[in-house]
């Protein structure tokens, strides 16, 4: 049998991991958790923290809870705080300058049945409602208006000879409404003139409304038109008790409202004029070659 040393086998360490030194980073360390733990790893190590028991929070949490000489000066600074109750929903459009009537056309007219109308103003739109069945939708109604000026022109809206009608059909058979304007209007807008009319359906609890939007055309920039009535002899409101009409507001100075200075100093004008003594201007008959000064219609 050839020479073969079995002698690099003698120093072999056949013993088992159990007896290697705990302190040995080679070797795995297991841990076991008796109870809900909470596991942390960083740092090259893993901390393990137990985790309390809900009867433990509890304990816990009552001990750091506030006394209760607390509570009453925390319900002293509670009812210093203003509490403002949220608005109730509202039923129906709103009226401000405005208000509501039932509206009939005279004389009766089959393409105008009576409607009931709610109406409200700024200073420069004019917004009408009337209400809708419940399941109308948007695609069933039909708005359109006529004589309206257009954009161009919506500040020098003078000689309009017929007022602007604004018209509503439902399901193309059923008129809702034909309503004569008391006030020009105008229609589109800066980027196009010929914009469709702004129109919306608007929902308050259970019920619908269509709602239309209208511009105001006046006369010429600055003018603020104030309507009594959204369509021609319907029930008018007083335009003089509009908070946010100028002509309404007093100055301060005079204590005059600008409808009052204004009547104040047309007054004081008329009164001047007529005691301006007249005087005599003298027209020559011709000039010096015998032609009339001033040309003469043929």
């Amino acid at each position: 049998m050839s020479g073969f040393s079995y002698s690099k086998w003698d120093n072999l360490d056949c013993s088992s991991s159990e007896d290697e030194d705990e302190g040995d980073a080679s070797s795995p360390s297991v841990t076991r958790l008796d109870s809900p733990s909470q596991v942390t790893f960083g740092g090259g190590a893993a901390n393990a923290t137990a985790t309390p028991s809900p009867s433990s929070a509890s304990s816990s949490a009552s001990s750091s809870a506030a006394p209760s000489s607390a509570i009453p000066e925390l319900s002293s600074k509670l009812s210093k705080i203003d509490f403002v109750p949220p608005s109730p929903a509202r039923s129906s459009p709103a009226t401000t300058n405005g208000g509501s009537f039932s509206h009939s056309p005279s004389p009766p007219d089959p393409s105008s049945p009576p409607a009931t109308l709610i109406w409200s103003q700024t200073r420069s739109t004019v917004s009408i409602s009337t209400p809708l069945p419940p399941s109308t939708l948007a695609s069933a109604l039909s708005v359109a208006i006529s004589n309206a000026h257009p954009f161009s022109s919506r500040h020098s809206a003078v000689g309009t000879p017929s007022p602007a009608v604004l018209t509503a059909t439902l399901n193309s058979t059923n008129p809702l409404f034909s309503l004569p304007l008391p006030h020009p209007v105008f229609t589109g807008d800066e980027e196009d003139e010929d914009a469709a009319l702004d129109w919306e359906i608007e929902t308050f609890q259970t019920s619908r409304f269509l709602t239309v939007t209208l511009n105001k055309a006046v006369p010429m920039v600055g003018v603020v038109v104030w309507w009594p009535t959204c369509v021609v002899s319907g029930a008018e409101i007083d335009v003089s008790a509009i908070q946010a009409r100028a002509g309404g507001k007093k100055n301060a100075a005079t204590g005059l409202t600008m409808k009052e200075t204004w009547d104040e100093a047309h007054k004081l004008f008329k009164e001047k004029v007529k005691g301006r003594e007249k005087q005599e201007v003298e027209v020559p008959d011709g000039d010096d070659d015998g032609k009339p000064a001033f040309p003469t219609l043929a």
